[in-house]
């Protein structure tokens, strides 16, 4: 871009081309780069409410984009027999290792763990135990697994006071 002298409409202060935002290949925005900054600044003042709002709802949908996707890898349906849930909403990911909560932390995060099936080999998925459980049966085997644990523990102590 061949530099030249222009006058910001905003300030009236005369400035060379490259202190102004380029507009095509050959032109610049009457107004100059500071203006332009004050300007954005107080606009993201003004409304941040309705950016944050905007930002938000931007955020849900990616999320939900994303949920899609690693769903309809995984199947698109509750893999626990009987039930068959297909519902989005109360869909899940479930680690069969009950490694989530490790999973999650390795990953920084349960949105990580989405791209990372999306990114993964069926390979990787399998020696992970990811698969697909409706919330309701993510929790009742969730449940099972503790009441097994805690049935464990029973039976050890009674092992113990009757060696004793």
């Amino acid at each position: 871009m061949k530099t030249c002298t222009k006058t910001c409409t905003k300030c009236g202060v005369s400035k060379s081309s490259n202190q102004c935002h380029p507009r095509g290949s050959t032109a610049c925005t009457a107004i100059c780069a500071s203006c332009d900054r004050q300007r954005t600044t107080a606009y993201k003042i003004n409304n941040a409410d309705r950016l944050q709002k905007r930002d938000s709802d931007y955020q849900k949908k990616q999320r939900l984009n994303v949920k899609r996707l690693v769903l309809q890898r995984l199947g698109g349906r509750c893999i626990t027999p009987g039930c068959g849930c297909c519902e989005l909403h109360w869909l899940t990911i479930s680690h069969e290792n009950n490694d989530g909560k490790s999973h999650r932390t390795t990953l920084n995060g349960s949105q990580a763990v989405y791209r990372w099936v999306l990114k993964a080999t069926d390979l990787q998925l399998q020696k992970a135990g990811i698969s697909v459980r409706c919330i309701r049966c993510n929790f009742l085997l969730a449940w099972q697994r503790e009441a097994d644990i805690i049935e464990a523990i029973k039976r050890e102590h009674q092992r113990i006071r009757g060696d004793l």
